[in-house]
């Protein structure tokens, strides 16, 4: 639909500018463009008290990364002026969206003002090795954050959208937006993965290592440690297969290779480990259950340690300081099978706590330290240590005729 009554200008510092068509985005933004010659004339405008918005072209579909993907990336934020930069989109880190210039534009523009940010660029229609940029079907995506500090310093995007828009040749005015792909949406993509990131802590940081300290600490304060330890880390492969699967589904083609390669590994080895203690477990005493106990110990400590290191795989690319703490905090596999609950115990809060900052890591932490020094001490008053010895002999006295009886079995 084109409303022709509608015009396309744009106000930046030096003056107006009219471009031929323009339309709504996704990321709440309008895009407005203009095919001259061989150049494509290309603006967006998007409402921003603070940060940064990119709007690019991805090489491949549903992904927001890889050679050929650009974009261009305007923020702003207190205290400077405002800026817009080509950049390239070789990786999610930091490292991998620079300002690099790939797409040669021949001129740019940006301007800022009640919380309106403005940003313009001129670019060649075709560049060998991007993507091209003429009439016809585009696929786009968009993405907001944070301002940052410098233009080399963007942090991980707090929403992101893939679309796709109908490029128009001629004068068209405002028309309607674009059809939306059925790709994760801001909030969905947060929710998946942030859900994703509990569920694997949940599972790693929490319930394996309270299977560890039932298996090492609790087996002379009560007979029902291996039943605990059984449940826990049960539970706890069931909770990692579903978050594997949750990104593994919803990831898009996005996943980094070695983020998805330890997982792969960790999700296959956890459910062989599990099964194999389940049905194949050899009887008590025999040497085949030696060796089993060891191959079982040896295969929990490769799990554990690839664990640990897709977590700060997975800080890398969510690129959040409060994450390095989360992962830091993993006890390590010679902690975990040596030192007394007490130590370990205010780790299985970690999974409660919110990706906020370090300070409120540290605060909460403090506290509960706290609450698990005080829950030990209970527990060792309350609870007395399991003997089973005199747990026998004590039943012995209690019941004569049962002792007895199988004595004389």
């Amino acid at each position: 639909m084109v409303s022709s009554a509608i015009d396309c200008t744009v106000a930046f510092d030096g003056g107006e500018v009219e471009f031929d068509t323009c339309q709504s985005i996704l990321g709440d933004a309008k895009l407005y463009y203009s095919f001259v010659g061989d150049e494509v004339d290309m603006a967006f405008q998007v409402n921003l008290d603070d940060g940064y918005f990119g709007f690019g072209f991805p090489q491949n579909a549903g992904q927001m990364t890889g050679p050929g993907s650009v974009a261009a990336i305007a923020y702003v934020s207190s205290g400077s002026e405002p800026f817009v930069g080509d950049y390239t989109l070789l990786s999610k880190s930091t490292a991998g969206v620079q300002v690099d210039g790939l797409q040669l534009w021949t001129m740019s523009d940006v301007s800022f003002a009640d919380n309106l940010l403005s940003a313009r660029f001129v670019r060649k229609q075709v560049i060998d090795g991007l993507r091209s940029v003429v009439p016809g079907t585009l696929q786009y995506m968009t993405a907001s954050g944070s301002a940052p500090s410098s233009p080399s310093t963007l942090t991980r995007h707090t929403h992101r959208f893939y679309g796709s828009i109908q490029l128009l040749e001629g004068e068209n005015g405002d028309v309607d937006t674009g059809d939306i792909f059925p790709e994760l949406g801001s909030d969905r993509y947060v929710n998946v993965f942030t859900a994703h990131g509990a569920l694997m802590v949940t599972a790693w940081i929490f319930l394996i290592p309270l299977g560890i300290i039932m298996a090492r600490h609790f087996r002379q304060k009560t007979d029902h440690w291996f039943n605990i330890h059984r449940i826990v880390q049960g539970t706890a492969v069931i909770i990692s297969l579903a978050a594997f699967i949750l990104a593994l589904v919803e990831s898009i083609g996005g996943i980094s290779s070695a983020h998805l390669v330890i997982g792969i590994i960790v999700t296959v080895f956890s459910l062989l480990s599990a099964s194999a203690a389940t049905f194949l477990r050899p009887v008590k005493d025999s040497r085949r259950r030696k060796q089993f106990n060891i191959v079982h110990r040896v295969a929990a400590a490769v799990m554990f340690a690839l664990a640990v290191a897709n977590c700060y795989i997975g800080r890398n690319l969510l690129n959040d300081v409060s994450i390095n703490a989360y992962c830091s905090s993993f006890p390590s596999l010679k902690e975990a099978y040596s030192i007394p609950p007490l130590v370990l115990k205010p780790f299985l809060l970690l999974p409660f706590i919110q990706f906020t900052d370090t300070k409120a890591f540290l605060i909460v932490i403090s506290v509960g330290l706290g609450v698990m020094v005080v829950a030990e001490i209970v527990t060792l008053v309350l609870i007395p240590r399991f003997d089973p010895a005199v747990e026998k002999a004590d039943d012995a006295e209690s019941n004569p005729s049962g002792h007895t009886k199988d004595a004389g079995e």
